[in-house]
């Protein structure tokens, strides 16, 4: 997995962002640096590090299911896979980045009721086991596929 390189990158961003801060005060040796640009420069760090947690919990996430997608066995990029519910009745909320910000052990019980798949495998699953009452030529190909 790539998340070293992402770790890396965002520890560099908030050492970038701390060589800022420290530019904008040495500018402003005198007086007050302005708060503008100091407001700015804290939402970015604020950005950076939810970032940063967000792609810890989907590694850790990923690591927990095993790290490759169930179905074709391929690895990825962490961006690639995707959680699908084996029930959806079960599913209490969707396990992708904008919900990554729960409490850890919520994330782990719902991702207990996930296969871990790359997002082409997702996309499949939905596509013929949803519209299995369709009779085409090519479901007769894709039969053996689940």
């Amino acid at each position: 997995m790539k998340g070293k390189s992402l770790e890396n990158s965002s520890k560099w961003l908030l050492s970038a962002l701390s060589e800022l801060e420290s530019t904008i005060a040495s500018e402003y040796p005198s007086q007050q640096p302005p708060q503008s640009a100091l407001r700015g420069l804290k939402r970015i760090r604020a950005s950076v590090q939810q970032r940063m947690r967000r792609d810890l919990v989907q590694y850790q996430l990923i690591e927990m299911m095993g790290g490759a997608c169930e179905r074709c066995g391929d690895r990825f990029h962490p961006s690639i896979y995707d959680f699908h519910h084996i029930n959806p009745a079960e599913k209490e909320f969707n396990l992708n980045r904008s919900n990554f910000n729960r409490e850890f052990s919520k994330l782990k019980s719902e991702a207990q009721k996930c296969v871990l798949v790359c997002a082409n495998c997702h996309r499949e699953i939905h596509t013929f086991m949803e519209k299995q009452w369709l009779k085409l030529p090519w479901n007769d190909i894709m039969e053996g596929a689940y």
